[in-house]
């Protein structure tokens, strides 16, 4: 009697398969961001002048015959010092989205160096198949590509979460500093009894009211034009940050989509190349490091101008 052969048939299986092509085209996408780099540097200086003139301002206050002098010199106060803690935000927003790429390019340089390291074992054991990592290929070896991927991805998320809890925090003080603007206007309108000024004028309109000396105040022309943009410095800061946040939470919300994409299981015949996954990796670190580059000259020459000192065109100081 012939033996019966038996034919036996694993269940198909199916697998979860990164994909880095939708997660590098996202994480990308803070090329963009990075386009205004510099910008929270030059509006903290810009911020930074008009709060030590807000404080020169106070001092006059003080020295004043106004009734609500003390009132007002107490909001004045209160400005200044969420004047300083919005400083704080812009500047630590703007050096965040840096570092935030920076870590991305490392943790994408070593996902390239896992997968190329993976690609070289393939090779080792089946020297007939050098390019793809099959359907053959070890349940390991395909366990390891959805690890990195997913440290790829938490790594972006936190990045992310981090960034957005900045900006947030920004956008929180800078709605403050124009509460605390708008209440020294109202104890100024209140004070002279009319409402015939706009708000962003009044610390202007302070610094003259109470100059006293015209000579005086001659000796610090700057101070004018520093508390009649004090406002629109704010407000500037305000649409940046607001832009900001609004990129980074599209950002966020795409990630998101990502995930539940990547959790749903997919048929092994739509696995990917190992090969392809290194290509879009290797160029999405090339876009994040030439990114980087331009936004670290753009840093360098808000640097260079500020060290120059502050620089106030229309008083005719270059």
């Amino acid at each position: 009697m012939v033996p019966t052969c038996h034919t036996i048939y694993s269940p198909r299986q199916d697998i979860q398969t990164p994909q880095y092509t939708d997660l590098v085209n996202l994480q990308t996408k803070f090329v963009s961001i990075m386009q205004n780099a510099g910008i929270g540097l030059s509006l903290s200086s810009d911020m930074k002048m008009s709060e030590m003139a807000v404080r020169d301002l106070n001092t006059l206050v003080k020295l004043s015959d106004l009734p609500s002098k003390g009132r007002l010199s107490s909001s004045l106060d209160g400005y200044v010092s969420v004047a300083k803690d919005a400083i704080r935000h812009l500047r630590r927003l703007d050096a965040g989205v840096g570092g935030a790429v920076d870590s991305i390019i490392a943790m994408n340089g070593w996902v390239i160096e896992t997968l190329e390291a993976i690609v070289q074992q393939e090779k080792s054991k089946n020297a007939s198949n050098l390019a793809l990592l099959s359907f053959d290929s070890s349940v390991a070896t395909r366990d390891k590509l959805m690890e990195t991927f997913n440290q790829t991805v938490s790594l972006t998320e936190s990045n992310l979460r981090r960034l957005i809890d900045q900006a947030m925090a920004a956008a929180s003080v800078l709605d403050n500093l124009e509460n605390q603007l708008t209440v020294i206007d109202e104890i100024v309108k209140r004070g002279e009894g009319t409402n015939k000024r706009e708000t962003e004028e009044t610390l202007a309109y302070l610094w003259t009211r109470f100059g006293g000396n015209q000579e005086k105040l001659a000796n610090f022309a700057s101070h004018h034009s520093l508390l009649s943009q004090a406002a629109e410095y704010r407000k500037i800061a305000s649409q940046q940050v607001g832009g900001t946040l609004s990129q980074l939470e599209q950002l966020a919300a795409d990630l998101d989509d990502l995930r539940e994409r990547v959790a749903m299981t997919l048929l092994m015949k739509e696995f990917v190349p190992i090969e392809a996954h290194l290509s879009v990796l290797r160029g999405g670190v090339e876009q994040l490091i030439e990114g980087r580059a331009i936004a670290k000259e753009k840093e360098d020459a808000v640097r260079k101008r500020l060290s120059e000192g502050p620089q106030y065109p229309e008083l005719g100081f270059m």
